[in-house]
């Protein structure tokens, strides 16, 4: 079972399969998600992780606004090398540059460093559930952001493409602070070896099985 350094567990794990939170997405969502996540497998050679070098932002098409890049500096921290309008619009700046933790709130920076450890040394396909709070109101806005692992040029994985999304069109420019809810859906896939080689721990690879019950 996935648990964070604060002990929390949004899952539930039996044998190779991940259960995760009961509620539904917006369908937005899932489609811009989707279509990164299959523009990502269609560079997976063999089920290989993709090499960075092979990734072309122009045929990522309309969802380019809401992706980024990302290099992991240490286990857990990555700084931000390319950031779509989405993330601009909700910090209001340009972001690149800037280590992904500053983007989130205090409180969830431990979640978001147990992600980014997880999908490097896996590695794992990751979604995690996102709000940020948004206009004069201060509207509470929530969102979805996929993390995928890419390989660099010494075939380490270092790299990261990710999307984010905010449901609704009334994301304004910031500053803001997003926050991930510890009662969210969290998606955690842990991703096959190529074939001929066996899992580090000799355990078969996580199935996913999303609960709606």
């Amino acid at each position: 079972m996935w648990r964070d350094k604060t002990g929390q567990s949004d899952d539930a794990e039996t044998d190779n399969v991940v259960r995760l939170g009961h509620q539904p997405e917006p369908s937005r969502q899932i489609s811009v998600l989707m279509a990164l996540e299959s523009y990502w497998r269609g560079l997976a050679a063999s089920g290989e992780v993709p090499d960075r070098g092979a990734v072309e932002p122009r045929d990522i098409g309309p969802c380019l606004r809401h992706c980024f890049a990302a290099t992991i500096v240490a286990p857990g921290l990555a700084r931000i090398r390319f950031a779509g309008q989405e993330l601009e619009h909700v910090f209001g700046m340009d972001v690149r540059g800037m280590p992904m933790s500053a983007l989130f709130d205090p409180g969830s920076r431990v979640r978001l460093h147990d992600a980014l450890e997880r999908v490097a040394a896996e590695p794992s396909i990751i979604e995690l559930p996102l709000a940020t709070d948004q206009g004069f109101l201060r509207r509470t806005l929530p969102g979805r952001m996929s993390l995928l692992p890419l390989r660099d040029e010494t075939g380490a994985i270092t790299r990261i493409l990710g999307a984010v999304i905010f449901d609704g069109k009334s994301v304004t420019r910031g500053p803001a602070q997003i926050t991930i809810p510890g009662n969210g859906a969290f998606r955690i896939e842990k991703l096959a070896p190529p074939a001929g080689r066996a899992p580090a721990s000799g355990a078969a690879p996580l199935r996913l099985v999303v609960d709606n019950g």
